[in-house]
C-alpha cells in the first residue's frame, strides 16, 4: 500500500522481543537465563537512545536491533536492569500487561517435548517486566496453546473440531499457575457461538484488565483469551485466523503475534 505509513515487512516489539528472547536460550545452552535475555534488552534500548547514556551494557552474542514501539514503562524497566536491578526485582506486580505473553509462543515450539520446561520459562522470562501471577499465566497460556497446536502422532486430533478437549487440556496446565485464569479458558468454546471480542472484553474485565472502550486492549487477559479464540476459530487458516483477530481493533500487533504463533 503506497499510501502506507510502514514499509513491507516491517515488525513490531512483538516479534523484536520473542526474537532476543529466544537468541538468549540459545546463549544459555537451550534454558532461560534472566540475565542473558536482561543482556540483550539492554542493548536493545541503548541503540534505540532509550537509556542513560552513561550506561554502559555488557556485551551479548549476536546482532540486535535498536527497540521499536516500546512505552516509557519498558523503557524504565529496562534502565533498571542496566543500572543492576536483578530480573527478579524489576518487573512491576501491579501491571496486567500483554508484553510478557506477546513473546511466549514460540517457547511452545522450543519447548514441545519439554511441557514442565516451558511451564517454568515461560513465568521466568514474564517475571522481569510482568511480575503478577495473572501475567505469568497469561504467559504459560499462549506457550502451552502452541505446544497443543503443533500435530504429531501423539496429538492427532482436530482442535478446531474438538475446542473443548483443546481447553481442557490447556486450562489443566495454566491452573498451576493461575486457577481464575484456566477457568476461564474452560469457557472459551462457548463463546466461539457468539460476539467472541465481547465475551474476551468481558471476561477480562472480571479478572483485572483495563478496558478500551470495546475493542481488544493492552491488557493480558482479554488478548490472550482472544488469541486462542482466533486459533480455535481457524485453526487451519493462517490468513482467516489473522483477519478475525485484528478484526475488533485495538492492540492488534500483539493479539495478532499470539494468534499467529498458534496457528
Amino acid at each position: 500500500n503506497e499510501n502506507s505509513a510502514f514499509n513491507f515487512g516491517q515488525y513490531t516489539d512483538d516479534t523484536q522481543f520473542a526474537r532476543e528472547l529466544l537468541a538468549s536460550i540459545r546463549d544459555a545452552g537451550g534454558t532461560f537465563h534472566a540475565d542473558k535475555y536482561a543482556r540483550r534488552l539492554i542493548a536493545m534500548f541503548l541503540a534505540a537512545g532509550a537509556l542513560d547514556t552513561t550506561t554502559q551494557a555488557p556485551l551479548v552474542t549476536g546482532a540486535v536491533t535498536p527497540a521499536i514501539g516500546f512505552g516509557r514503562g519498558t523503557a524504565s524497566l529496562v534502565q533498571k536492569m542496566a543500572n543492576g536491578l536483578p530480573w527478579s526485582m524489576t518487573g512491576s506486580v501491579a501491571t496486567q500487561g500483554n508484553g510478557c505473553c506477546m513473546r511466549a509462543g514460540p517457547l511452545g515450539a522450543l519447548y514441545q517435548h519439554r511441557p514442565h520446561l516451558l511451564v517454568e520459562v515461560a513465568r521466568q522470562q514474564a517475571l522481569g517486566t510482568h511480575a503478577s501471577a495473572r501475567c505469568q499465566g497469561t504467559s504459560v497460556m499462549i506457550a502451552e496453546a502452541t505446544r497443543l497446536a503443533i500435530k504429531d502422532q501423539w496429538n492427532p486430533y482436530d482442535p478446531g473440531a474438538f475446542p473443548k478437549v483443546f481447553c481442557k487440556r490447556l486450562s489443566q496446565t495454566v491452573r498451576r499457575v493461575d486457577i481464575e485464569l484456566a477457568n476461564a479458558i474452560l469457557e472459551l468454546p462457548s463463546y466461539l457461538e457468539g460476539d467472541v471480542a465481547v465475551s474476551c472484553i468481558r471476561k477480562g474485565l472480571e479478572l483485572g484488565d483495563r478496558s478500551w472502550d470495546g475493542v481488544i486492549s493492552s491488557s493480558a487477559v482479554q488478548a490472550s483469551l482472544y488469541a486462542v479464540c482466533c486459533f480455535l476459530a481457524h485453526p487451519d487458516s493462517f490468513l482467516d485466523a489473522i483477519s478475525m483477530a485484528i478484526r475488533p481493533g485495538g492492540d492488534v500487533d500483539t493479539t495478532a503475534a499470539m494468534c499467529g504463533a498458534i496457528v
